[in-house]
């Protein structure tokens, strides 16, 4: 929620301010806004009074592609956070912003809406909500997370044993919820390396970490088992 401070008149706001709390109203409104709308809080919450000034923070934001605008002929400007490469844009530009939406249980529900029917990330968005960390790297860092998949894959797997790329590729895809769930526990780690101590993630661990961590002599047998049964794939079964 957006704090009171009116400035005085004839003052100014840090460099960047301005935008830092459009987003912040817009994420408050998660299904846009209309720019007379918004004009009106900044005026009345910040003094903000000349209508020109807002629209060019707007206009900026638009070209960031943090924000879009939709027009129509005989209405006003609407504005609106609505898709997740506008949150991953606005997580790079304003990075301190991420504590606020994880607290928004629309915009994580924004961010995991193409995986809510698949079992596989479930717990994506307690993962999101959770860990500033992993929240960023998600969001932002896509090789951080194809570097873990390979990392994690090396550690839980004899990669020689795979002929084929793809052969690993369909065995990854289908501990997605492992690998999303030990990659939290490496970002939670750096959260705490960061100072940033969030008990509730460590609870989620502690809760869950018999269903999500595999233990390593048995990663092989489960692997083969789960693509065997489900016919993905067929390789030869030996005993490791």
């Amino acid at each position: 929620m957006l704090k009171n401070t009116k400035r005085k008149r004839g003052g100014h706001f840090p460099p960047g301010e301005i935008k830092y709390k459009i987003l912040l109203y817009l994420l408050d409104n998660t299904d846009g806004i209309d720019e007379p709308t918004l004009r009106e809080f900044f005026k009345n919450t910040f003094n903000i009074s000349e209508p020109k000034n807002i629209k060019k923070h707007l206009e900026d934001l638009r070209k960031k592609r943090c924000i879009k605008k939709s027009e129509k002929s005989g209405f006003a400007n609407h504005w609106a956070i609505n898709n997740r490469q506008h949150v991953a844009n606005i997580v790079e530009l304003y990075p301190k912003i991420v504590p606020y939406i994880q607290n928004n249980d629309k915009i994580i529900s924004l961010i995991v809406d193409n995986h809510k029917s698949d079992i596989r990330f479930e717990i994506l968005g307690d993962l999101l909500s959770l860990s500033p960390s992993f929240f960023k790297n998600y969001l932002t860092n896509d090789s951080f997370f194809e570097q873990f998949k390979i990392a994690w894959f090396n550690l839980y797997f004899d990669s020689s044993k795979f002929k084929l790329r793809s052969e690993s590729e369909v065995l990854l895809s289908s501990f997605t919820a492992h690998i999303l769930f030990e990659m939290f526990i490496h970002c939670v780690i750096e959260d705490n390396i960061n100072n940033v101590h969030i008990p509730d993630a460590f609870e989620f661990i502690g809760k869950n970490q018999g269903q999500y961590c595999l233990d390593h002599r048995m990663a092989w047998r489960k692997g083969y088992n789960y693509a065997k049964d489900n016919t993905w794939f067929e390789i030869e079964n030996r005993d490791y």
